[in-house]
C-alpha cells in the first residue's frame, strides 16, 4: 500500500490523486477535525517501522473504505483510532527519552549504593592478618601500595577497600606507608 499525493505548491497543500481519498480528506478536516495529510506525513516518517507502516496504512485504507460505503460510524471509529494512534506514538516519543534516563539514573543508584556499601564494610582482624601473611609470603618484593593492589585482586576486594589493606600491611613493622 501506499500514499498516492503530490504537494501543490501553489495551494501549499497535498492533493491526493484518489478523489475519494481527497474527499475523505475534506470531510474529516470538518467532521473530526482530523488532518489525514499530517497523518500521511507521520506514516510516511523515515523513523517509522515497515511493519508499522503497513498497519497504519491498512487502518488509513479501513477509514477511507468506511466513508466511501457510507457507513459513517465505522469511518468515524477509524478516523478516531488512527487519531490516537498518532497522539499515543508522539506521547511515548516524548516518553521514552525520560524513561531511558531514569532507568541510566537508577542503575546509577544502586551501583553507588553497593559501592558505598564496600566502602563503609568492616573487616576483620582476622582479614587484616590473611592481608599480612599474604604479604609475607607471596608479595614482600613489591612496595606496600602494590602488594595491596594485588591483595585486592587476589582476594576479589573492591577498589574502596585498598586504603584498608595498606594500612594493615603498613601494620605489620609499625609502619603506615
Amino acid at each position: 500500500m501506499t500514499i498516492d499525493r503530490r504537494f501543490d505548491d501553489q495551494a501549499q497543500a497535498w492533493e491526493y490523486a484518489d478523489a475519494e481519498v481527497s474527499n475523505a480528506a475534506l470531510l474529516w478536516i470538518l467532521d473530526h477535525d482530523f488532518n489525514l495529510a499530517a497523518f500521511d506525513d507521520w506514516v510516511e516518517d523515515p523513523a517509522t517501522t515497515p511493519a508499522r507502516r503497513e498497519q497504519l496504512l491498512s487502518m488509513r485504507q479501513q477509514a477511507i473504505d468506511a466513508q466511501h460505503r457510507g457507513d459513517d460510524a465505522a469511518a468515524a471509529g477509524w478516523v478516531q483510532t488512527m487519531r490516537l494512534t498518532q497522539q499515543m506514538s508522539r506521547r511515548m516519543g516524548a516518553l521514552l527519552p525520560l524513561a531511558a534516563k531514569q532507568a541510566s539514573r537508577a542503575e546509577r543508584e544502586e551501583t553507588n549504593r553497593a559501592r558505598g556499601a564496600d566502602a563503609t564494610r568492616v573487616y576483620s582482624e582476622d582479614d587484616r592478618d590473611r592481608w599480612r601473611e599474604l604479604f609475607a609470603d607471596r608479595f614482600r618484593r613489591h612496595s606496600r601500595r602494590r602488594a595491596a593492589r594485588l591483595i585486592l585482586k587476589e582476594e576479589g576486594l573492591p577498589e574502596q577497600a585498598f586504603e584498608t589493606v595498606r594500612r594493615a600491611l603498613g601494620k605489620e613493622t609499625g609502619q603506615a606507608s
